[in-house]
């Protein structure tokens, strides 16, 4: 069915996928920089950086979420989160975090 794997589950991809689609928007401002004779090593990996950093990050909730659905997806989140010292992972989490737990919040 349409949710098969749970509304929190679906919530999370959901921004998940936002955030794919500000990264697509990066890439084409890279190539278009790039196309443009205007993108060294070292622009292209200051750019990317942070997208690494995010990347690393949603591996890390991905893989505290597996299998989970419901209250579970978002005690995974916090937990990642816990253990991130970072701000700006705290700060992804805590955004995804708000994300997944729309749905649930209706249900309770």
């Amino acid at each position: 069915g349409q949710y098969e794997f749970g509304t929190v589950n679906h919530a999370l991809c959901s921004a998940i996928k936002e955030l794919l689609k500000e990264f697509s928007v990066k890439v084409g401002q890279l190539e278009t920089a790039l196309r443009s004779g205007n993108l060294t090593i070292a622009k292209m990996w200051y750019h990317i950086q942070p997208s690494m950093d995010t990347f690393a990050l949603l591996a890390r909730v991905a893989s505290g979420v597996f299998g989970c659905i419901g209250g579970s997806v978002l005690n995974g989140i916090e937990g990642v989160m816990a253990r991130s010292s970072l701000t700006a992972a705290q700060e992804l989490c805590e955004y995804l975090l708000q994300q997944a737990s729309r749905p649930y919040f209706q249900m309770v």
